[in-house]
């Protein structure tokens, strides 16, 4: 149980350093070169963002609707999962090319990490 524990706190603390590995997208138009005609895939859902302000695409069976726009060097979005509404979040983007990170404000949810297709 101890070792449970002690993994799990190393875990969680790497989890900063590995997000600071990836390069901070920071405007709407290099947002959209990264991410514009690819999908966006995590554990069963799979989400686009388009030029329009537009999300689309499944989670968990449910259509993902939502817009977003980009708001100094944060993305701002608000997705509906069916018709449960997920609310607005502004979050810093960081990719690898491979992997889009979308990291909250502390304290106001968990690293969403998608793969880019």
């Amino acid at each position: 149980m101890i070792r449970t524990l002690i993994l799990l706190a190393a875990l969680l603390s790497a989890q900063p350093a590995f997000a600071d590995s990836f390069r901070r997208v920071t405007s709407e138009g290099s947002f959209l070169q990264l991410v514009e005609g690819r999908e966006l895939n995590k554990f069963l859902m799979s989400i686009r963002f388009d030029s329009l302000g537009q999300i689309k695409g499944w989670a968990w069976g449910r259509p993902v609707l939502g817009n977003w726009r980009w708001e100094g060097t944060k993305l701002c979005k608000r997705v509906f999962i069916g018709t449960s509404d997920q609310g607005e979040s502004c979050v810093q983007v960081r990719s690898d090319g491979y992997t889009v990170l979308f990291i909250p404000n502390k304290g106001e949810g968990k690293i969403e990490e998608f793969r880019l297709k």
